[in-house]
């Protein structure tokens, strides 16, 4: 097993497929695959679903944060990329007007 991952352990297993891209890809200093990706996801959470690849794959095509940079690679956008992911979610949760 990866030590590099093994501390995302600790994170629900509510967290989103596209949280944790991010969190990978930040951690990454290039583009990855969508399997590398998917395979990273799978040390940290247990997939759920019939089809986690194409949840994934859907997820990162709607990203405003995540740039594919060839077939089925991905990378995080240049002005994320020193970001935290708490700063991210932030940045792009959208915040409830009743509050």
């Amino acid at each position: 097993m990866d030590k590099k991952y093994t501390r995302f352990y600790r994170l629900s297993s509510k967290t989103g497929y596209h949280i944790l891209a991010i969190k990978i890809l930040r951690e990454e200093a290039g583009a990855l695959t969508l399997v590398e990706i998917l395979d990273k996801i799978s040390i940290m959470r247990k997939l759920t679903g019939k089809t986690p690849k194409y949840t994934l794959s859907s997820s990162l095509q709607r990203s405003k944060l995540v740039e594919r940079v060839g077939r089925g690679k991905y990378q995080l956008k240049e002005e994320y990329r020193n970001l935290d992911v708490e700063e991210l979610q932030k940045k792009f949760t959208k915040t409830n007007s009743n509050e």
